[in-house]
């Protein structure tokens, strides 16, 4: 984990540490220099180029090349005029995968520069691009206890634009990520409601900003969260509702309620989940994860907004108590509800989270997290997380802070006529309404509970958990919504509308 980022103002006078990083563009068959003049050395002339091309991506590393570092690594950035800030963080995490497992300790770093791109916009995406791919993923092998880990543990900016805030800023941000990524990933039998909700309360007593209730079985029973407790009846670990408020202006009555899916392990329920699905059901907590790790983010980043996260959590295990298809239990709002299927649990518990935090706490628009559907991932596969909304500007505002942090969202349709399947003989509504549209059937089911806030839905299923590393994204746990939610509060805050 890179724990030290440092500013130089000279590159003569910088001091000499493991390696030296230098971007360059794709100017066709040649690579030139992508930072500001640096006196005294004529990059494009330099020998080593004629087999370096720059191209996205491209990470060449030398040796005995007369400077002072004992290493030389050279990042291509593909071509300057197709260049985003994305741009800029795979490049970086390239020039991290480059040098990884290498026992660098230090390296310094002459900034990319962008001839349209603000200065500062282009050195904290690289950076940020760095600090993400540098995440020590936790292992369990015997000797260690974190796989994948180096020691690269200082980065010093050469001739930086970036003030000391604004680097603490994204050290704090990445550090909120990495605490998503160790909960989705940490073991199922660790990571229970319980361990959540001490984590919550654990954040509480961080920040002043911050504070935690816990409702336990005999609480729910007493709110009527029929729901929560029906998917929580076939494991022997109590259901928690986790309930942290963040109060970052005093002078605004405005509040977000944020709503996280806190399944700790899915088993389906006596629809039991087949081999192939079941073995990554840990990470059905992806949604809770995001939310902690968004309050942790806005408290430490002092953002001037006021949050409600509410995590209804539990464990859908199977037991002789488990809940069953084809009875119906009644909701907190007071609709009654038909199991179809015990494996649709995830809108279960957040429809009682979401009619809980409309009664208690009058938000003026909620957005629910979660891991809810494989249809989204047959939709829209690992890259985009599916947004569904009754609100048109708070879509547009997510979709917005999606593009500026790359965790993209694509927003799907809320069509009428999809509702009739979810009808029900017996009960209000059915918890399923079949395969086909199934992410749309799922939030058309939560839809039910909203009334007329402002709400808007992210199914983070193809997102939140990877089959495979991606760039600075690692394999498993991404912490997704973290970045994306963040900047989305601080926009809102920086238009002063809140």
């Amino acid at each position: 984990m890179i724990r030290h980022v440092t500013s130089e103002p000279s590159f003569a006078k910088r001091k000499a540490r493991d390696l030296l990083l230098v971007p360059f563009w794709n100017k066709g068959s040649e690579a030139q220099a992508a930072f500001r003049d640096v006196k005294g050395v004529r990059w494009n002339d330099w020998g080593v180029l004629r087999d370096f091309k720059a191209k996205e991506g491209e990470a060449v590393l030398y040796y005995d090349h007369g400077f002072k570092e004992k290493r030389l690594l050279l990042v291509g950035l593909g071509k300057e005029q197709d260049a985003t800030a994305e741009t800029f963080r795979r490049a970086a995490a390239s020039a991290y995968e480059k040098v990884k497992g290498l026992k660098i300790q230090s390296l310094s770093l002459l900034p990319p520069v962008h001839h349209k791109i603000p200065h500062n916009q282009v050195e904290e995406a690289f950076l940020e691009g760095m600090l993400l791919a540098a995440y020590p993923l936790k292992s369990h092998k015997t000797g260690r206890s974190r796989g994948d880990a180096d020691q690269l543990s200082e980065i010093a900016l050469i001739r930086s634009v970036l003030a000391k805030q604004e680097i603490d800023a994204l050290q704090k941000l990445t550090g909120a990520v990495f605490y998503a990524r160790d909960l989705v990933i940490g073991n199922a039998d660790d990571v229970t409601p319980s361990y959540l909700a001490a984590k919550a309360r654990e954040t509480a007593r961080e920040f002043a900003s911050v504070t935690a209730k816990v409702l336990g079985r005999s609480a729910l029973k007493r709110e009527k969260m029929d729901l929560l407790l029906a998917v929580s009846r076939g494991s022997k670990l109590e259901p928690k509702l986790i309930v942290l408020e963040y109060r970052g202006n005093q002078k605004s009555t405005h509040r977000t309620a944020v709503i996280g899916k806190g399944i700790t392990f899915d088993t389906g329920g006596l629809n039991l989940k087949p081999t192939g699905s079941i073995e990554t059901q840990r990470g059905d907590m992806a949604g809770a994860a995001a939310a902690l790790a968004l309050i942790r983010a806005l408290a430490s980043l002092k953002i001037k907004t006021n949050v409600t996260v509410v995590i209804p959590s539990a464990e859908n295990g199977i037991d002789s108590a488990s809940y069953k298809p084809g009875d119906v239990y009644r909701s907190h709002s007071g609709k009654t509800v038909e199991i179809a299927n015990t494996d649709a649990e995830g809108r279960l518990i957040l429809a009682d989270a979401i009619s809980y935090a409309i009664e208690k706490f009058k938000p003026a628009q909620i957005i629910d997290l979660a891991t809810l559907t494989g249809a989204i991932i047959v939709a829209l596969g690992h890259e985009l997380s599916g947004l569904f909304s009754n609100d048109d500007a708070l879509a547009a505002a997510l979709t917005n802070a999606g593009e500026k942090t790359y965790e993209r969202v694509w927003r799907m349709p809320l069509p009428k006529e999809y509702r009739s399947s979810l009808d029900s003989d017996i009960a209000d509504i059915a918890n399923s309404g079949g395969r086909p549209g199934g992410s749309i059937k799922a939030a058309l089911f939560l839809q039910e509970f909203i009334g007329d806030t402002p709400w808007a839905h992210l199914d983070i299923a193809g997102t939140a958990y990877l089959p495979s590393k991606q760039k600075y994204l690692p394999k498993q746990g991404t912490g997704v919504m973290v970045r994306l939610l963040t900047r989305f509060f601080q926009d809102e805050a920086d238009s002063g509308s809140r």
